[in-house]
């Protein structure tokens, strides 16, 4: 109990912001229950009370994790359920049932949940649930009727529920479902990942439970598939390319870029529909370092800050030696000063190097729309912000918020790990908090992302039709507004060196008034490329090795650019 009231205390960086915006003191939570804990009668009511207290925070990142032996299992009915607004009145229905599962079909209407109506249920989950929003409470609520991760939270205390359905033929059965619980298969440690683990989970447990969604349009090949679903939208001139990033999970932000990178090669140059619903989040290195892929323009990250603690210093201290440029010892001077002057927080600096997130540069020349929803968290939270401030092009949200998890996350045995302490928490338990908070930058820099998240510029209601024929309406929609848009192009082949100091290039650009070359930051000339809708190939000669970056110019605008190492 002290490790979990020390870690909120002096560690937890959104505790200021929580107390005033949810008028609860956690702190005084945890001391109360610490001196309940003699009388408890079992282990089963402490863990439950314990992950409660976390769950007030409203906050996904910072919780308790159950001891390791229930860190993989899951319990789940075998229905998956989406929810859908018509004629200002909500409906929930089945849209996707377990292999063998015959009692439900897919488009059966949910009316009642325990005898009482399928609304009245949501509403009172949504009040109970850890999301950030009143959009991430209720769609975390819809999912976790269905699947309920159990390492955050103990057994569901019924053994079954009973469902009332509306079939296709006016029928209204009762179905009673008895809760099943499955291991889902190991992976590398998440504790210390920035990632929403109920929704990784329940991204996990669908696609062990349910047939695997049918990519819409034509599937483009991936080596990644647990990663990335792409897919080319109809066909000629007017063919539109679709890309899902499922997670940002991944061990090696290099490997995750480069794959994006051969994918979008695939993809149709027409526009591109980037697709992050219900991506829960991962490492923010990778999340960031994919935006550069999207535009001409630099890159700014989300900077950081800190909680100025004399505990945070003293984590910070202990990292200085640390030359990963995502140490915390970068923030020795800055929460030092803040404890000197009285400030709450550190000086704003960024987790991932700017550097990495411009040197590959602009990938993919096309519009870009960027469709999101309230399960999207934590690293995706930030990707979509990224989105969204550097002006890459219109977020697109089937909820009026994603779920606002602005922060970096760090496992209790990590901190106990960078302070040379052992770690103190019995049967493999773990506390997790946000460290550091990440504000936003461009138009809205300086804001939160906790609690507030993104919020779409094009808001988008689900129709029945998005539900049950792989998001028809919204894709629809989203390509109306992208065929609506100017589209690029700027293709670069290094052809076969003809001197050792010197080399050609042949560029295609389309759609553009002027291609600007410059090697190393040197300018190599202008060339007109304004020759009709067709495009125009031009061969340009330059040295053989350097950096050379090459700016698609309309209207003295930069409106694309490519960066080629040559060696």
């Amino acid at each position: 109990m002290q490790s979990a009231i020390d870690m909120l205390d002096d560690y937890y960086v959104h505790l200021p912001q929580k107390l005033s915006t949810h008028g609860l003191d956690p702190l005084a939570r945890l001391r109360a229950l610490h001196r309940q804990v003699p009388g408890m009668p079992s282990d089963a009511g402490f863990h439950s009370a314990l992950a409660e207290i976390f769950d007030g925070l409203s906050d996904l990142h910072t919780n308790y994790l159950l001891p390791s032996a229930l860190a993989c299992a899951v319990a789940v009915l075998p229905l998956q359920l989406g929810e859908y607004e018509r004629d200002g009145v909500a409906h929930v229905i089945v849209t996707a049932v377990a292999e063998g599962f015959t009692e439900a079909a897919v488009g059966d209407e949910v009316l009642c949940w325990h005898g009482a109506p399928i609304q009245r249920t949501l509403e009172r989950k949504s009040r109970h649930n850890a999301g950030a929003n009143p959009p991430a409470r209720r769609a975390q609520a819809l999912a976790a009727l269905t699947v309920r991760p159990l390492a955050k939270r103990p057994p569901p205390d019924e053994d079954w529920v009973l469902i009332q359905l509306m079939t296709a033929d006016g029928s209204m059965p009762e179905l009673r479902l008895p809760w099943r619980v499955l291991t889902l298969p190991s992976i590398t440690d998440r504790s210390h990942a920035s990632v929403d683990l109920q929704a990784d989970i329940l991204r996990r447990a669908r696609r062990m439970l349910f047939p695997l969604p049918v990519p819409p349009g034509i599937p483009v090949h991936t080596d990644d598939p647990r990663c990335f679903t792409p897919a080319r939208l109809g066909e000629g001139p007017a063919a539109l390319g679709y890309l899902r990033i499922n997670t940002f999970l991944v061990p090696d932000a290099d490997a995750f870029q480069a794959e994006l990178i051969a994918i979008l090669g695939r993809l149709p140059p027409r526009g591109l529909i980037l697709d992050v619903r219900d991506n829960g989040g991962g490492l923010v290195e990778a999340a960031e370092r994919c935006l550069q892929l999207f535009t001409p323009h630099a890159i700014e990250p989300a900077p950081m800050q800190l909680r100025a603690t004399p505990a945070v210093l003293a984590l910070c201290e202990a990292q200085i030696g640390n030359l990963h440029p995502t140490s915390l010892g970068h923030w020795t001077p800055s929460v030092r000063h803040a404890l000197v002057i009285g400030a709450p927080y550190s000086s704003a600096l960024p987790m991932t190097p700017p550097v990495l997130c411009n040197e590959v540069g602009q990938r993919y020349c096309g519009p870009v729309i960027l469709l999101t929803n309230a399960l999207c968290y934590s690293a995706t939270d930030i990707f979509a912000g990224g989105f969204q401030d550097h002006r890459i092009g219109p977020v697109m949200g089937v909820h009026t918020n994603t779920g606002a998890g602005g922060a970096n996350v760090w496992p209790h045995s990590v901190l106990q790990a960078a302070l040379g302490r052992p770690p103190g928490l019995p049967g493999g338990a773990e506390l997790r908090v946000a460290l550091r908070r990440s504000l936003r930058v461009g138009p809205s820099a300086g804001l939160e992302l906790e609690e507030r998240g993104v919020v779409p510029d094009m808001p988008w209601d689900v129709t029945q039709r998005d539900l049950l024929e792989g998001d028809a309406d919204l894709l629809a929609a989203a390509g109306a507004v992208l065929l609506d848009k100017p589209w690029r192009q700027l293709e670069i082949e290094a052809l076969p060196p003809h001197h050792k100091l010197r080399r050609k290039l042949r560029i295609h650009a389309r759609h553009t008034d002027w291609v600007n070359l410059t090697w190393n930051g040197r300018p190599l000339g202008a060339h007109d490329v304004n020759t009709g809708a067709g495009g125009h190939t031009i061969e340009v000669e330059v040295p053989s090795t350097g950096v050379l970056a090459v700016h698609a110019v309309e209207k003295q605008a930069i409106v694309a650019s490519r960066v080629i190492i040559l060696r």
